[in-house]
């Protein structure tokens, strides 16, 4: 099965560029759209990169079953916003729904990163919570 790369950005839930004031755009969406930008630009050489790494991965290692070789890189970066409690959940959810609905992020959330789902990061972006 073929598989596509998908580029993460991670932010811990104090870093203030996930937030702005009411009527201000948060740092971090001028920031996923240069990710953006650069993932279009250099697409092909990560592709490339992450064929090579993961050839060398099947050949020393023969996981069974062998690792999908990456056809494409999706153009898309997705947020991964960590570290937060169940107190501070209630006030990330306003952030989420605005970075999500104003500015069109695909956004990870989860407060404690061990207990990150790969297969639901990798398929961008979990859209309600647990």
């Amino acid at each position: 099965m073929a598989t596509g790369h998908k580029c993460i950005g991670l932010k811990d839930y104090s870093n203030d560029e996930i937030r702005a004031k009411q009527g201000y755009e948060p740092r971090i969406v001028k920031q996923m759209l240069r990710y953006e930008k650069q993932l279009n630009r250099v697409s092909e050489e990560i592709l490339e990169g992450y064929q090579a790494y993961v050839e060398v991965i099947n050949k020393l290692f023969k996981p069974e079953p062998p690792l999908p070789t990456p056809l494409a890189v999706d153009p898309i970066p997705r947020l991964l916003i960590f570290g937060f409690d169940m107190e501070q959940q209630k006030k990330l959810k306003l952030e989420v729904k605005r970075l999500e609905e104003e500015y069109g992020h695909s956004i990870y959330h989860i407060g404690n990163i061990k207990q990150v789902n790969q297969g639901t990061l990798f398929s961008g972006g979990r859209k309600g919570w647990s």
